[in-house]
């Protein structure tokens, strides 16, 4: 069934595939902003393969409430028009951030640097984890550590075949290890609740 937009349409939460874990504190905004709006922004979704490329707070949020369908607006992942990155890690202050990432050197077939230092492991899987690790201990001792777009530690990149067979596994990369963009513009309908 359709809603506003002919591309909008509702998708059973059973049938999606998560790649990304959430952060409670981000889950219960949008569990609040969804009570008190009593709408939600449709998430996105790979058709072929139902992969949630974007949403997965609003997908909880709506699962935690007891809904069994979402607002999706589907595209084709495998299209060049949507790429994914990782978000490198910019920590602050910089010169003493240097001295504890020492402590988490290591080796293996995939890695992390942050100037002259390497963090590796050997899977893809394992190095994102470690390094979700790294930055909520780090935060916790009084680190700054912002995800962004181009300074800081930076990730190797996944690929969108890595990802899907990843979410097909049944395991989740740390929150927010993906960032994905899109040349095309993606429809910011809210829907009423009611019509899920």
């Amino acid at each position: 069934m359709s809603f506003t937009n002919e591309k909008i349409i509702k998708v059973g939460i059973n049938k999606l595939l998560r790649h990304e874990d959430i952060n409670f504190q981000n889950l219960e905004r949008s569990i609040q902003e969804i009570i008190k709006t009593r709408k939600v922004s449709p998430i996105v979704v790979d058709l072929s393969s139902y992969l949630v490329v974007d949403g997965h707070h609003r997908l909880a949020a709506l699962k935690t409430l007891g809904y069994d369908m979402v607002p999706a607006f589907p595209i084709d992942y495998a299209s060049p028009s949507v790429k994914v990155y990782g978000w490198m890690r910019q920590i602050s202050p910089s010169g003493q951030a240097k001295d504890v990432i020492k402590e988490f050197q290591s080796s293996g077939k995939f890695c992390a640097e942050y100037e002259n230092l390497r963090i590796c492991e050997d899977s893809l899987f394992s190095l994102y984890w470690k390094l979700d690790y790294i930055e909520n201990y780090m935060m916790k001792i009084g680190f700054c550590v912002t995800k962004n777009q181009d300074r800081g530690l930076r990730v190797p990149p996944l690929t969108k075949e890595y990802i899907i067979e990843i979410a097909k596994r049944g395991v989740l990369f740390p929150p927010k290890s993906t960032r994905h963009t899109y040349d095309f513009i993606i429809p910011k309908y809210l829907i009423p609740i009611e019509c899920l």
